[in-house]
């Protein structure tokens, strides 16, 4: 009688202790899960509001509004423009130039063409 109540105590008790174990672990795994699930939400919200400052920023008004705003900025006249040649190409002569600029119009081909601002005139 004795032998049969420890085998039953030591089988109650195991179980006992691994229901325990085990809703232990479940309540690891949920703060885990609720730590994670914090974690990426402040991440979203970061993304958000970087993406928002992004737009503003980039946003034609604002780079307008900054561009006022500055007193360095102005508008270049054509003679504070210089032409700048394409790197690898020769400083060709200017009738090579008008030869191909007329070519590429004829083939409605719009050449870019770089500008820069002179410096301390």
């Amino acid at each position: 009688m004795v032998k049969r109540f420890l085998i039953c105590a030591v089988i109650t008790t195991t179980t006992a202790l691994l229901y325990v174990y085990q809703h232990t672990e479940i309540f690891k795994l949920a703060y885990l899960a609720q730590k994670r699930s914090a974690r990426y939400q402040e991440l979203l919200d970061k993304n958000t509001h970087l993406r928002y400052n992004n737009r503003c920023v980039s946003s034609l008004s604002n780079i307008g509004s900054r561009m006022m705003n500055e007193r360095e900025f102005e508008i270049p006249v054509s003679e504070q423009m210089v032409r700048v040649n394409l790197p690898g190409s020769k400083e060709g002569s200017l009738q090579e130039a008008r030869a191909r600029t007329s070519l590429l119009s004829l083939l409605n081909i719009r050449l870019r063409q770089a500008e820069a601002k002179t410096i301390g005139r």
